[in-house]
């Protein structure tokens, strides 16, 4: 396009790629790593061991000095990881956080055949682990298309279940199924009208 703008992008093609997830704590029945990094090749998924896991976090703290005068004091910590066979790091808490606070991480891995990933800026926190129950009333809604004009018919079908991850899933009670099943009639209703 003549007198155009010009947009200029960096693109970096990454051959490896960091996965990074939360975990719960060891006192909450975790395995004690605050995280899980999975490091993998990025175009085949395939795990990549042995990798150099370098970490850098940092985190700002408000310091009051003269009055109306204060100051940001930078922390900063670094470490480093060895990939196992399996592409998993789990970054130990004390490293993590040497001094109860939260950082941002800057993390890289590199090999030695030249291979690297970086995963921005972004936090490592501790997973607030507990047991859900898993015990609710699920409803799904499906209707024949998903837009409607004035005075169209509209054919759905919904389903409810409960659902337990301790028992078998069963129908629902019958006093929701027969609110359902009166706000279906009276939908139908209605809709016969159009």
């Amino acid at each position: 396009m003549d007198n155009g703008n010009t947009s200029h992008i960096v693109l970096w093609v990454h051959d490896t790629v960091i996965v990074k997830k939360p975990l719960a704590v060891k006192d909450r029945g975790g395995p004690g790593s605050p995280g899980f990094i999975f490091v993998a090749d990025a175009r085949t998924g395939a795990p990549v061991a042995k990798a150099t896991v370098e970490f850098f976090g940092y985190r700002t703290e408000w310091r009051q000095g003269i009055i109306g005068r204060g100051y940001h004091e930078v922390h900063t910590t670094q470490f480093a990881e060895v990939s196992d066979a399996m592409g998993q790091v789990f970054p130990r808490d004390k490293d993590v956080f040497p001094d109860d606070h939260r950082r941002e991480w800057l993390i890289i891995a590199t090999t030695d055949d030249g291979r690297l990933a970086y995963l921005g800026f972004s936090g490592i926190w501790r997973g607030k682990y507990y047991d859900a129950e898993y015990n609710e009333v699920k409803t799904y809604a499906i209707t024949d298309r998903p837009v409607y004009r004035p005075n169209q018919p509209v054919k759905f079908s919904v389903w409810m279940r409960h659902a337990s991850m301790t028992s078998r899933t069963t129908a629902m009670p019958a006093a929701a199924r027969q609110r359902c099943a009166s706000r279906t009639r009276k939908e139908r209703r209605s809709s016969s009208k159009t």
